[in-house]
């Protein structure tokens, strides 16, 4: 329904704007009403280490961002006796009596009586197993939830062990037709935070095809590391624990570890929050939940490292943001004591005129300079607003610096690089001046197409050189390649033979020998002398041999391949083509970050010199 002419004219009399209105009457901006929210089960240990109290307190705050759909029990790390569904009661119970005091911030929070349905106690029995008379409420209501008539999939936020979706999954399996059970476990979406029974292993094993992120050791993030001051004991007290209502006195001042703010099981749900800032189907892209890279078994996905100050650090991808994720705890546990006037809200931050939250797709050319543009965000409370446009480098695929400019404006320009191809992640924030200060995020992807790599006869590249880095002269795909003693050549790294690591993919056994023979090290530098002077396309082969690294290509000193993870051990990836100009006879390759192990090199010679090397 459009609004009144009168009320429009009146809010703009007062400075308004309409999103301001629609908070103020009903609780939610248009964004929030016209967006589907992500389907959510919570499986929680909770009765054992402390922090799953702390969670439950946040996560009953942000109801109203997920249709819930489930509150299950189970075992996790140090609590594998009996299950603590009372203690999920006791939370929504006081969630209950600051009900009214929440719906009128958000009308959209769910009720009382909703969420106390939703209590399904797990499995009090083998904790690490599955099978026959091995059901519970919590499994047979998990069935029931994927099998609704829903296209959307289920979020599983995985605070302790995941039995009770294994024993689903089981049950389906021995219960209904392959083309069935594929179906069932299409739906089914899991953030899990470490992984804390054995049936992980089991679904892994025999379901690879189910979507997994694993947080092994990334979930820290949330406390560690970072700024201490606003997960203290102190900021606990005064922000949470006391004068919020009956909810803050149910967070625990302490848990395992650590005095204060812990929630080490909050990513798990903080990943699928729908803020604009990301798309949880894209776990490389990265958000408050954490960043997340391919593992190379099936669907599933572990973590990946953010640079802190250049370095690789795994804890950053999450405490990065610990400022804007512990100013909304701050303001909503404000919103069970005080009313609209009283507290912050976050802004609506519109991005390119487009209102939604959704992440923005845009191709770009080389070259090319790109409007950004915050016009049109506005507050809910009519704080006023400051803009800050940044790149995530990590997240993306393009190398090479990208530079914008007039970043901290509503509207900023940014140049994609002359030599770029792959994806530039766009992140804006708008921060309102309210107390605390929120931020409203959008993220924009734009897609420099792919370089055109045509090999001989079809094409101009001709091979030029190969080097099996560590090991003797060899054939591959029909092409000489020299021993890594050849002339011309040189590579610091150590040199390691590991024939027990089965590539992955497979490999004949010409590559065979010459992945798993390798030189390796974190500032590795490979390089090439007395080459005709010319335009070349650079291949790498990196092989991992144990466990996975995040490390960056440099040609000449010019970034080539940013953030690249190697997988788990067996993995290996030919990376390029990276095009570059010989003039002085010389070509260094250099590596940062995390091991490089470099297996081989090839070099293609562009050969047609009155054309030009293009893009598609």
């Amino acid at each position: 329904m459009k609004p009144f002419p009168s009320i429009r004219w009146s809010l703009q009399a007062l400075g308004l704007a309409w999103p301001s209105l629609l908070v103020l009457l009903f609780g939610f901006t248009a964004a929030d009403a016209a967006e589907p929210k992500p389907r959510l089960v919570v499986m929680t240990d909770i009765g054992g280490d402390p922090d799953d109290e702390q969670s439950i307190v946040r996560f009953l705050l942000y109801a109203c961002d997920f249709d819930v759909e489930g509150l299950c029990t189970g075992f996790g790390h140090g609590h594998y006796q009996v299950t603590h569904p009372e203690l999920i009661r006791k939370a929504v119970d006081a969630y209950g009596q600051v009900l009214p005091q929440l719906r009128r911030h958000r009308e959209d929070f769910p009720s009382h009586e909703e969420l106390i349905g939703l209590i399904k106690d797990g499995h009090n029995g083998d904790p690490h197993s599955v099978g026959p008379g091995m059901d519970s409420e919590a499994s047979d209501w998990i069935i029931h939830v994927l099998d609704r008539d829903d296209p959307r999939p289920v979020w599983f936020s995985i605070w302790g062990g995941p039995r009770e979706l294994a024993q689903a999954i089981w049950k389906v399996q021995t219960t209904r037709s392959a083309e069935q059970l594929a179906a069932f476990k299409g739906k089914i979406r899991v953030h899990s935070i470490a992984d804390q029974d054995r049936t992980a292993g089991w679904v892994k094993e025999n379901h690879p095809d189910v979507f997994w992120i694993y947080s092994k050791d990334q979930f820290r993030g949330i406390w560690k590391e970072g700024d201490q001051v606003i997960v203290s004991p102190e900021w606990l007290d005064r922000n949470v624990r006391t004068g919020h209502g009956p909810l803050g006195p149910l967070y625990p001042e302490k848990a395992a570890g650590k005095v204060g703010v812990k929630e080490g099981d909050t990513p798990s749900f903080f990943y699928v929050l729908p803020d604009g800032l990301s798309d949880p189907e894209h776990p490389e892209w990265g958000n408050w939940g954490g960043r997340f890279q391919p593992s190379g078994h099936g669907r599933e996905y572990i973590p990946a490292q953010d640079l802190r100050d250049g370095t690789p650090d795994l804890l950053y991808t999450i405490h990065r943001w610990r400022a804007a994720y512990q100013n909304e705890l701050e303001a909503r546990m404000d919103w069970c004591v005080h009313n609209m006037r009283k507290a912050n809200h976050v802004p609506v931050a519109v991005c390119n005129g487009n209102t939604s939250r959704r992440v923005l797709l845009q191709d770009v050319r080389p070259g090319e300079v790109v409007k950004l543009s915050a016009d049109g965000s506005t507050d809910p409370d009519g704080n006023r607003m400051r803009y800050h446009w940044w790149i995530y480098n990590e997240a993306g695929t393009c190398p090479g610096e990208v530079s914008i400019t007039d970043a901290d404006t509503a509207e900023a320009m940014l140049s994609v690089p002359p030599q770029a191809t792959g994806q530039i992640h766009v992140i804006l924030e708008t921060t309102d001046d309210g107390t605390p200060p929120l931020t409203a995020y959008r993220r924009v992807i734009l897609t420099a197409p792919p370089i055109k790599f045509v090999a001989a006869p079809a094409g101009p590249w001709v091979f030029q050189r190969g080097v099996n880095v560590n090991g003797r002269p060899v054939e591959i795909d029909g092409r000489r390649w020299e021993g890594g003693d050849a002339a011309g050549f040189a590579c610091n790294g150590k040199a390691l033979a590991t024939p027990d690591v089965e590539p992955r993919p497979p490999a004949d056994p010409a590559e065979f020998s010459m992945l798993t023979s390798f030189r390796y090290d974190r500032n590795l530098e490979a390089r090439f002398g007395e080459l005709p002077t010319g335009t070349y396309a650079v291949f790498v082969h990196i092989f991992e041999d144990n466990n996975p690294e995040t490390l960056s290509f440099a040609i000449d000193g010019r970034l080539v391949q940013r953030g690249y993870t190697s997988g788990n051990a067996g993995q290996w990836r030919r990376l390029g083509p990276w095009i570059t100009r010989v003039a002085d006879g010389s070509l260094d390759l250099t590596s940062q970050g995390g091991a490089a192990n470099l297996a081989g090199i090839e070099l293609w010679k562009f050969t047609e010199p009155s054309a030009q090397v293009t893009q598609e």
